[in-house]
């Protein structure tokens, strides 16, 4: 093999190498909401439970973070399912749905005491999200992660012609080193667990 050609080679190795290094990727985080709490939940809700879509109020609506590592190589974070509302709506109603509550999705509750009475369902939930992000950077040898997630929830109870509206918001910061997108998935979801768990609590 000629000097010209094995330096032809070498060239096109390092430019593969650089556009890997440059361009990031993208990682998957699965969303799920495993309860941990032991209160009932058809004692204040019902055995059924209308879902509106899920509206999600970002701006970035396709991601759900980003790392950026030493050599400021940004790479992001994609939900699954997508978008984002529909993978909220789907671990909502798989959660609640292990834990004897019949949830009907595509709701179209306006958020309103007095619509309750038109409704099909002993209740009616409506999530916005507000905030749904992870932030991750490690520059020379200081790894962190922060997670921060804002929802603002409805629950409407049709027996009780009442509206709970809470806000709730977490913020956790975690030391993440070397990155891992199994260890951030975790994260995200046990930050979600806790909004969750901690709104249903709170109605009971």
């Amino acid at each position: 093999m000629s000097r010209k050609l094995c330096l032809g080679l070498l060239v096109g190795f390092l430019n593969i190498l650089w556009i890997g290094l440059a361009s990031g990727g993208t990682y998957p985080i699965h969303i799920q909401y495993q309860r941990t709490g032991s209160f009932p939940l058809c004692k204040r809700i019902g055995g059924t439970l209308g879902l509106n879509p899920i509206r999600d109020k970002r701006s970035d609506q396709q991601h759900v973070g980003r790392y950026v590592n030493p050599r400021r190589v940004v790479s992001y974070l994609e939900c699954i399912p997508a978008p984002l509302g529909k993978a909220i709506e789907d671990a909502l109603s798989q959660c609640l749905s292990r834990r004897g509550v019949k949830v009907t999705l595509g709701l179209k509750w306006d958020g309103k005491e007095e619509s309750l009475k038109s409704i099909e369902t002993d209740s009616a939930l409506m999530v916005e999200v507000e905030r749904f992000w992870t932030e991750g950077t490690d520059t020379i040898g200081k790894p962190k992660t922060n997670t921060s997630i804002y929802l603002t929830v409805r629950l409407g109870i049709k027996r009780e012609g009442r509206v709970v509206t809470r806000q709730i918001f977490t913020s956790k910061a975690l030391i993440l080193y070397p990155f891992s997108p199994d260890r951030i998935e975790q994260m995200v979801n046990r930050s979600l667990a806790d909004l969750f768990d901690s709104f249903l609590s709170s109605i009971m």
